[in-house]
């Protein structure tokens, strides 16, 4: 594979795809920098994100966990970097700068394999009840924002 830069800068290497992960090996990159050769693929039938609250909406925030737990299943991820966030040793869920905001946010990642029209309800009547002092984000393995 060769990555260019308008027509003078050429930086060539190798893109291996597998079930997975995506591994770019670019030896001596040129006009650029990789920060992460290894992007991990997040598995099917997740969906990811986070819920930024107000301290006093935490019982509501405990709630809508339990309520999800009950069209959803756990899921763990491997260590690594996943476009999104990344997955530390620690396994904790980090997020970047899209997640920066001045209210704690508690880190979501489930399996789900339900009706989304139930997904969509569920986020719709806690957004609907607690308004502003909940901020649900979340979104599946095909992009879908919730």
């Amino acid at each position: 594979m060769t990555v260019k830069l308008g027509q003078i800068v050429p930086s060539t290497g190798r893109l291996v795809v597998n079930n997975g992960s995506y591994f770019l090996s670019m030896p001596s990159p040129i006009g650029f920098r990789i920060l992460h050769n290894t992007l991990v693929r997040i598995p099917d039938n997740t969906i990811w994100g986070y819920i930024g609250y107000e301290l006093s909406a935490l019982p509501a925030v405990d709630q809508f966990l339990q309520d999800l737990s009950k069209i959803s299943q756990e899921q763990s991820l491997v260590k690594g970097y996943y476009g999104y966030f990344n997955i530390p040793d620690n396994g904790i869920m980090e997020f970047g700068a899209q997640a920066a905001t001045d209210r704690p946010i508690l880190p979501i990642v489930r399996r789900f394999q339900a009706n989304e029209k139930d997904l969509e309800n569920l986020i719709a009547t806690y957004r609907d009840k607690y308004g502003k002092d909940i901020y649900i984000h979340l979104r599946n393995t095909n992009g879908k924002e919730y």
